[in-house]
């Protein structure tokens, strides 16, 4: 699937995935259970190639 956004709608999404994965490192610094921290990370890693993705894709 392609989608097209413009540069705003870029920047927005761009803003969300920063504060979540913010919101998300937090949240692992705090958990106590294994299997969640270990869920936060995956996370962590999932929100971090999509802000590669978006960097790659803007500067094309």
């Amino acid at each position: 699937m392609h989608t097209e956004l413009t540069a705003q709608e870029m920047d927005f999404l761009r803003m969300l995935l920063a504060k979540e994965m913010e919101e998300t490192r937090v949240e692992h610094r705090h958990a106590k259970n294994i299997e969640f921290k270990g869920h936060l990370q995956e996370r962590e890693k999932l929100i971090q190639g999509l802000l590669e993705r978006f960097e790659v894709h803007i500067s094309v």
